[in-house]
């Protein structure tokens, strides 16, 4: 897996932890309301009201690269700044919103992870995703 390179600019928001390195990185808030079919507090709630531009009825967390594929979104291996991470860990999965890169390591907001019901920067810092809850992919926006 090789991150996208490049600086997205020189803000590196309150939410990125430790950002000496950074590849990339943007302050990505959550729009909330709005046409959002996934259950309050789960991963797939938080990571839709991050990247609005996701579709409803992906499934759960595991399923959203397939759903997003099939809906012509590019899905691949490459972390970016903005991409929505998909995890199949042979369960229900779980999505989170990468808000930076550095190197092979990422750092994300989401929701429902360690059982924290609202979106936020849950992990405190980079770590790599390639170990943690199965396979990674990356959705990329349109």
């Amino acid at each position: 897996m090789e991150p996208k390179e490049g600086k997205m600019g020189d803000f590196i928001g309150s939410d990125v932890a430790d950002g000496a390195g950074v590849d990339g990185s943007r302050d990505i808030n959550p729009v909330y309301g709005g046409d959002n079919s996934y259950p309050h507090g789960e991963c797939t709630w938080g990571a839709k009201a991050l990247a609005p531009w996701a579709g409803n009825y992906w499934g759960n967390g595991g399923e959203w690269a397939n759903s997003a594929r099939a809906a012509g979104f590019k899905v691949d291996q490459t972390p970016e700044v903005g991409a929505i991470a998909s995890w199949d860990d042979g369960g229900y999965g779980h999505v989170a919103v990468v808000t930076a890169v550095k190197g092979n390591q990422i750092q994300v907001k989401e929701s429902n992870y360690n059982g924290n019901r609202f979106i936020g920067n849950h992990r405190g810092g980079f770590f790599d995703p390639r170990y943690s809850q199965g396979k990674v992919s990356y959705i990329h926006p349109k």
